[in-house]
């Protein structure tokens, strides 16, 4: 049978937009050193200019099964892998005669079914079934897909793969700012304007526990700084500003940052970080893997729309906190400032971004053998 011009090796596909960072970065771990043709789609409505990836590799999303036979139909690919846990079973049992290969990774425990019917099936099961590798977080998640008399040799409990986890590069002098060794300080970066009331207003209930706290604050927005620093004078708080060149003193309330230009330095310096864009209605948060990596204890807010799961799966390691508003932001920084807290929230944020690191490996390893036809 003739191939048609623009068939692919790959068919990736994000369930939904809480899956696509991870599948972005699974996307560009396959460029890297492998000429694969790919398409990618998902599951939800996404914008292609913030997918950051080529035109003729977007086919777009996947509402459902006649849509995925299209995609099949018109790309041929030989392997689907499948990125979430919302596996549409129709969709799976529809395609799955025609492709060489399916693997199925993030897939979470409350997502497969408990009880399945003994002689007849559920739809699911038969499409998990289907599935050649399944790469899953955890033995429990492992445990229920054994249930389903799904092979150990086809499970994968290696983590969940993760968006880009490379450590961010410290800028400039990493000495500049010994001086505030051994002082309490926290971090809120990527800050939207809306968020700054919140901000203050917590850092001002800090004070009145640990009097000589410091709030290095960094805008999501360079054009925002100014307005965050006369708010932050609104506010009576002693601030020092890193666009004058100003260094903190012992009576600076408040480090104005640049915006995100030096953010490793930032999460770097203070054990507990809170990540913006999470406590506005129409925010939808910061990655927090750049964060994680650099050991912070991470708080967030509730709207985290962008990056949900990994927000979630450090939530459940307890690498992260997720508050409201200012009462219980005040309070979770101080909570995780206690040094055996904040070590203990640190060390599992590096460890979830490792176990990540690996699980991206594991599965590009499996993908590129199914391809090449190896063992």
């Amino acid at each position: 049978m003739t191939m048609p011009h623009n068939a692919v090796d790959i068919w990736l596909h994000a369930a939904s937009a809480a899956d696509i960072s991870a599948t972005l970065a699974l996307y560009e771990r396959l460029l890297q050193q492998d000429d694969f043709d790919i398409v990618l789609s998902c599951g939800d409505d996404i914008v292609l200019d913030h997918l950051g990836v080529a035109g003729d590799d977007y086919f777009g999303r996947i509402p459902e099964q006649w849509t995925a036979q299209k995609l099949v139909r018109d790309h041929r690919p030989k392997e689907l892998i499948w990125i979430g846990s919302k596996v549409h079973a129709n969709t799976i049992l529809a395609v799955r005669s025609k492709l060489d290969h399916m693997v199925l990774a993030n897939i979470d425990a409350d997502a497969i079914p408990q009880r399945r019917i003994k002689f007849i099936p559920m739809p699911l099961e038969r499409a998990l079934r289907s599935f050649s590798d399944i790469f899953c977080a955890d033995g429990d998640t492992a445990a229920r897909l054994h249930m389903l008399n799904i092979s150990d040799e086809r499970i994968h409990p290696v983590g969940s793969l993760q968006s880009q986890t490379s450590v961010p590069a410290l800028l400039g002098d990493p000495d500049e700012f010994n001086v505030l060794k051994g002082r309490p300080m926290w971090s809120a970066v990527s800050v939207h304007r809306e968020e700054l009331a919140a901000i203050l207003t917590t850092h001002r209930l800090i004070m009145r526990e640990s009097h000589r706290s410091l709030l290095l604050l960094s805008p999501a927005s360079a054009k925002d700084e100014e307005q965050f620093w006369q708010t932050c004078q609104d506010y009576g708080l002693t601030t020092a500003r890193r666009l004058d060149d100003d260094m903190p003193e012992a009576r600076t309330q408040v480090f104005l940052a640049d915006s995100n230009d030096e953010m490793a330095r930032w999460l770097s310096l203070s054990p507990v970080a809170f990540l913006g864009g999470s406590l506005i209605s129409v925010g939808k948060g910061c990655n927090p893997l750049p964060a994680a990596s650099l050991g912070c204890a991470i708080l967030y807010g509730p709207n985290i729309k962008n990056h949900l799961s990994t927000y979630s799966n450090l939530a459940g390691v307890g690498a992260a906190r997720i508050i409201q508003d200012s009462d219980s932001l005040a309070s979770a920084v101080l909570d995780s400032s206690a040094p055996e807290q904040a070590a203990k929230m640190g060390c599992a944020a590096w460890e979830f971004v490792t176990r990540g690191a690996e699980a991206t490996e594991a599965i590009y390893a499996t993908i590129t053998r199914n391809l090449k036809g190896e063992p």
